[in-house]
């Protein structure tokens, strides 16, 4: 087993967001990280998830643990954890922002909050993807609506997360959605010729017939590994801030439907 002075600092990623746990460790290189096209090259201590969605509160600490000694890292080689704080499902937001706080307080680290529109984003670079242009972001907010935003790639502006919203996250209709997106608030932002879409938003497109298939349209969905580069760059460039900070983003109060609803909506066949 080697010392933890041996072994490089790292940082977390936490992602619950998306219905399924995901964490996941990256060595703290010792330069800088001055593009997207090194993330990939970032080295990885250990990842891992959780599909099973009852499972995740009860699991992920004792797992998170099992995966740190298998890696010979320990809590004091951390150096940052960054935390998906959504939007995405209520309870899921709420368990990553908690174990992200309680961590990173007991281990006297920053915390790096980041949506679910720049985790995708990040996984958009990793996959090779181009940050050089503005990305409109959807997901899938049930109820039939998307979860949206418009973010750019700013990282000189940027305090935290090296992204900029262009266009805050927003709940609208999935039907029509780039529609809604461009001519509620705000008209004259011209539309990003690349947008993201989650898998599960993706499968509505399918079910809708709006052209899910075009070019333009890249299914993409938030992932640990994204989140955890985003903490090495804020690590990096002395952007963490304290865990008090970690708060689940709703950008919605209403995150199901009345049995009411339900019925009405089975009627009618939503």
């Amino acid at each position: 087993m080697l010392a933890q002075s041996e072994v490089q600092p790292f940082v977390l990623g936490i992602s619950t967001s998306a219905g399924i746990a995901q964490v996941c460790a990256l060595a703290l290189p010792p330069t800088p990280v001055v593009h997207w096209s090194q993330w990939p090259d970032i080295p990885i201590h250990f990842e891992f998830e959780i599909t099973d969605y009852k499972q995740q509160s009860l699991q992920l600490l004792p797992l998170l643990l099992e995966h740190m000694a298998q890696a010979d890292v320990t809590g004091e080689g951390c150096k940052g954890i960054a935390c998906n704080i959504g939007p995405g499902g209520f309870t899921s937001l709420r368990t990553a922002c908690g174990v992200a706080q309680g961590l990173a307080t007991a281990w006297a680290c920053g915390v790096l909050p980041v949506s679910s529109f720049e985790c995708m984003a990040a996984e958009f670079a990793l996959q090779g993807g181009d940050l050089a242009q503005p990305l409109a972001c959807y997901m899938d907010a049930r109820l039939q609506e998307f979860y949206a935003a418009v973010l750019a790639w700013a990282p000189v502006q940027s305090n935290s997360s090296g992204f900029e919203m262009l266009r805050n996250p927003c709940q609208i209709k999935a039907n029509g959605a780039e529609v809604q997106l461009f001519s509620e608030s705000q008209p004259s932002l011209p539309v990003p010729p690349l947008k993201l879409i989650d898998q599960a938003a993706c499968t509505i497109l399918q079910g809708q017939g709006e052209g899910h298939a075009d070019v333009d349209w890249q299914v993409v969905s938030p992932s640990a590994r994204g989140l955890a580069v985003l903490g090495v760059l804020a690590a990096q460039a002395g952007k963490l801030q304290e865990p008090f900070v970690l708060q689940p983003l709703y950008v919605r109060e209403k995150v199901a439907q009345t049995t009411s609803e339900r019925l009405a909506a089975r009627d009618v066949g939503i």
